[in-house]
């Protein structure tokens, strides 16, 4: 055993150690094992966004729990560390730092300013999560538009392709006006907003009259009310929604707009809530996904007043035929154009909504009231803006047919906690929209997709990259077998079109050929520009990892095979029907499985007041500050205090504990360790040292009956992913019964400074080399530098051995720490008596060491050991000077009843303390 330190200094041993853990390849991935010996963790590639914050510490600490346990338990473990930065993140992030923007520098350069600042975005990363002490193998490290990822994401899109499971169509679509592309479902946040609830007349006119809308004068036909929170979209109208209660009112009818006087359809359907507002209901192209709806099933007409921007544009043109009033449209309309649709301080002159709203209040019974309403906004999760829906060319993966074999490949994994698997079931079940995956962005995977025609003639083909040419960028690159025309290959200007010809037939995506490769014929080639979403890449992260998408198409077959699917995916609750949602469908399509066995789902990290952390409310807690205040094992052990599945608030007194905690194991060691000199011989374990008579003492049994309880329980919460309750039932051992018990319990015994009782000696400190060496095991994964220190010098022949006490087999076994169920009863049985001396010497407020002068008790049970280990014993521990038992005395006053035992005590303290 290797001399400790006076003190433990937590900076200088925490570097040290995770310098030695990663130059030694501690956490390497021994790629020469089976699968069956392998445990593969699909690791959340956190955002670069540019921001660290307690979340990180706290959910990808607590994966590390995990991964550390495994490779204890002997398995080689794939612990990766993947970067997705890709996309909109990383732009909004480029924007932010160099103030700048793509429109203004161009894509390609854009595009460089972007991967210098996800570069430094990752060092930073890296920085953090070695400090945080991860156990992840860093030559596995990826990322999301690294050139492997770029491939792998395209090959994903090129089988799904050839399986018909994607499509690219004109449709309405939720869209960003502030970042500028279409969103999926999954990337919408309901806000609530404050609002107005507006009560306006509609117009009512016959069919006949309808015919001749001009000769229509609003000021004379019938009116009805309907309600609308979103007024500036009048210009979009297209028909007025009925229950079809209301149908024989309706009938032979058409309904007139206010101020834009266009006559629209009056259509009947159930989904109109006939005992909500008026019972009417305005159809607008498009004002929410139930427009959207009745626009489809009834075929009505399209106006789109909202350009990209959410202005109001001004490429638009009423149909003459179905307007009372035409030049009195466009005036109103004209007064519109280019005002953004929604209020917001940066309108001059007010935003569309507040100018239709005044000018219904001028018109002559148009306006009736407006109410103050609060309601649910859908806006984008990222930006925060309000979405529009526009109709946009976009590229969609089918999962609206896949609903129920989906639900079954997530019926498939284990979800711990298991109640968090309802969400993604929820998920599915209210999906309306396929996955919308391309983006109108820059800085991500490009669609491996050309269109082709002939010059001057036919139709626009799709044409896509072979997996061969992959990765691929559109922008530049050209299909097989193409090459412009003027000889010299260049750069496509965004959107442009280049004329070539082709030496290769060029296919469709059912393999037929639609362009012959006769090397004369001109063909147009125009590139897609759009980019991939983010999730389309994210979403194959086991695959990034494995280095392969299908049978087919592979990288590398055996690493596939060998680490996908995966074991286990770690990941947050908010991103359920994001990223364990596509992952799920990703590998669902590509091999019909699924992509992992065990998904381990963890809370957010809170503010201390329990509020979401926040810049603006200045209550965000600096990981970085707080690791080199605090010590990585403190802040470690704060995030394993969260059960799984569970928000915790960040706190400074959880804190407090964690660092209460690291100094008690320091010290408990290194008192428990001064005892091992007095071995005679190596201990082998606690179960052979039992068996050959050298740990004979009822209360060493006892320790060690207690440990391998700690043991089988810690082990059985970590294989169902617990981890904090793996933890409180070690810490639960450590402290109770080791710290505040046997240490006082065994210590003179193995001190045994006058030899008088040699074997007696040798039970103890054996004991405690086989508690200690448990017991750092234990705690390893929580506070790994703390137990590698202590471990180093106190066993440092096992240490020599094995490298590190994280190394893989190192976890202690339970059948090595037998279990006396006898041996605890006794146990317990004398801590009672011990607690219930320390209560009484509390109540007459004296120190534990204060002296006894006359200890009595008495026991119920004729049992000779019990009273042999309180004999043995209690004149140490609790300072008596004389004691003796009392078999039955039934005048005895202090009588106690305990759980377990019944026993009486009388006990006189001294007049003098003797404590030292």
């Amino acid at each position: 055993m290797k001399e400790l330190p006076k003190k433990y200094n937590h900076k200088e041993s925490e570097k040290k150690w995770q310098d030695s853990w990663f130059a030694s390849d501690v956490y390497k991935w021994d790629d020469r094992e089976t699968r069956e010996n392998t445990y593969v963790i699909d690791t959340p590639p956190p955002t670069v966004s540019g921001l660290l914050h307690m979340g990180h510490i706290f959910s990808y600490t607590q994966a590390d729990f995990i991964a550390r346990y495994q490779r204890m338990q002997g398995k080689t473990v794939f612990y990766p560390m993947g970067f997705d930065d890709n996309g909109l993140p990383t732009e909004r992030l480029v924007e932010k730092v160099k103030k700048i923007k793509a429109a203004k520098v161009g894509r390609e350069k854009f595009i460089e300013i972007c991967e210098d600042v996800a570069e430094d975005a990752r060092n930073e990363f890296r920085r953090l999560f070695k400090s945080t002490a991860l156990s992840v193998d860093w030559d596995q490290e990826y990322h999301t538009v690294s050139e492997d990822s770029r491939k792998i994401s395209q090959l994903s899109f090129l089988d799904l392709f050839e399986k018909e499971k994607t499509y690219r169509k004109l449709q309405p679509m939720l869209w960003d006006p502030m970042d500028q592309t279409a969103i999926a479902q999954a990337e919408v946040e309901d806000k609530e907003e404050k609002s107005h609830a507006n009560y306006i007349n509609f117009g009512i006119i016959t069919e006949e009259q309808a015919k001749d809308p001009s000769s229509v004068n609003w000021d004379e036909i019938e009116k009805v009310e309907i309600m609308t929170t979103r007024p500036e979209l009048l210009g979009a109208c297209v028909a007025l929604m009925c229950h079809p209660n209301d149908e024989g009112r309706f009938a032979g009818k058409k309904a007139v707009t206010p101020l834009f006087n266009i006559v629209v359809d009056i259509v009947t359907d159930d989904k109109v809530d006939k005992d909500k507002g008026t019972g009417l209901v305005m159809c607008c192209t498009f004002g929410d996904e139930t427009d959207i709806a009745w626009w489809r099933e009834h075929n009505l007409e399209t106006r789109i007043i909202l350009n990209k921007y959410g202005k109001i544009t001004d490429n638009f043109a009423y149909d003459v035929e179905k307007c009372i009033n035409i030049e009195k449209a466009h005036e109103i309309y004209n007064q519109l154009v280019g005002k953004k649709a929604r209020p917001n301080t940066g309108n001059i002159g007010g935003s569309a909504r507040e100018i239709v709203v005044e000018l219904l209040k001028e018109e002559k019974d148009a306006f009736i009231r407006q109410e103050e309403i609060t309601h649910m906004e859908p806006c984008a999760e990222r930006s925060g803006a309000a979405l529009e829906i526009l109709p946009t060319q976009q590229w969609f993966v089918k999962i609206l047919d896949q609903k129920e074999e989906l639900k079954k490949k997530a019926e498939e994994c284990n979800w711990y906690p298991e109640y968090m698997k309802i969400r993604i079931d929820q998920w599915i079940d209210g999906l309306s929209w396929d996955w919308c995956i391309s983006r109108q962005r820059y800085f991500g995977v490009p669609f491996p997709v050309w269109y082709v025609k002939e010059f001057n003639k036919g139709e626009w083909k799709i044409i896509v990259a072979s997996p061969e040419q992959l990765p691929v960028n559109p922008l530049v690159d050209l299909p097989d077998g193409c090459s412009p025309i003027s000889g010299a290959k260049r750069d496509f200007p965004e959107q442009n079109e280049i004329v070539c010809t082709t030496t290769k037939d060029l296919k469709d995506q059912n393999g037929n050929i639609v362009f012959r490769g006769d090397g004369e014929t001109h063909l147009i080639i125009r590139p897609e520009a759009d980019v991939m979403d983010t999730w389309a890449t994210s979403s194959v992260s086991p695959q990034l990892s494995s280095h392969g998408i299908t049978k087919d198409y592979t990288l590398d077959n055996d690493r596939h095979r060998q680490l996908f699917p995966a074991d286990l995916r770690p990941q947050a609750h908010e991103i359920i029907r994001t990223w364990a949602f596509y992952t799920i469908v990703k590998a669902h399509l590509h091999e019909d499985v699924i992509p992992w066995k065990n998904l381990m789902i963890s809370g957010w990290c809170l503010a201390s007041d329990k509020t979401k952390m926040s810049k603006s409310k200045g209550n965000v807690v600096t990981p970085i500050t707080l690791i080199e205040e605090k010590g990585t094992d403190a802040v470690r052990y704060w995030a394993s205090t969260s059960n799984l599945g569970s928000d915790t608030a960040f706190s400074e007194d959880v804190l407090k504990i964690g660092s209460k905690l690291v100094n008690k194991i320091w010290n408990a060691t290194k008192f428990g360790a001064i005892q091992l000199q007095h071995l005679k011989e190596t201990p082998t374990t606690a179960k052979n040292d039992i068996d050959r008579g050298i740990i004979i003492n009822e209360l060493d049994k006892w320790i060690i009956s207690r440990l391998g309880k700690a043991i089988t329980k810690a082990t059985s919460e970590f294989e169902k992913y617990e981890y904090c309750k793996a933890r409180n039932a070690i810490e639960d051992f450590f402290w109770n019964d080791f710290c505040d018990n046997y240490l006082e319990m065994a210590k003179a015994r193995a001190y045994n400074e006058e030899g008088k009782d040699k074997i007696g000696q040798q039970s103890a400190v054996v004991s405690i080399y086989h508690i200690l060496d448990g017991i750092l095991k234990l705690f390893a994964p929580f506070v790994p530098h703390i137990t590698e220190e202590l471990y180093s010098h106190i066993f440092d022949d096992k240490y020599a051995d094995i490298g590190s006490i994280h190394s893989r087999g190192t976890w202690p076994i339970a059948e090595e720490f037998p279990i006396d169920e006898e041996s605890e009863s006794l146990g317990v049985n004398f801590r009672e008596i011990l607690d219930v001396i320390r209560k009484l010497k509390a109540e007459k407020n004296v120190s534990i060491r204060w002296p006894i002068e006359k200890l009595q008790i008495r026991l119920l049970s004729d049992d000779k050991t019990l009273q042999y280990l309180v004999r043995e014993n209690i004149s140490d521990l609790m300072n008596v000077s004389n004691s003796k038992l009392i078999e039955w005395n039934s005048n005895l006053d202090n009588f106690l009843e305990t759980e377990n035992k019944s026993f009486g005590i009388i006990m006189e303290l001294s007049a003098e303390s003797e404590v030292a």
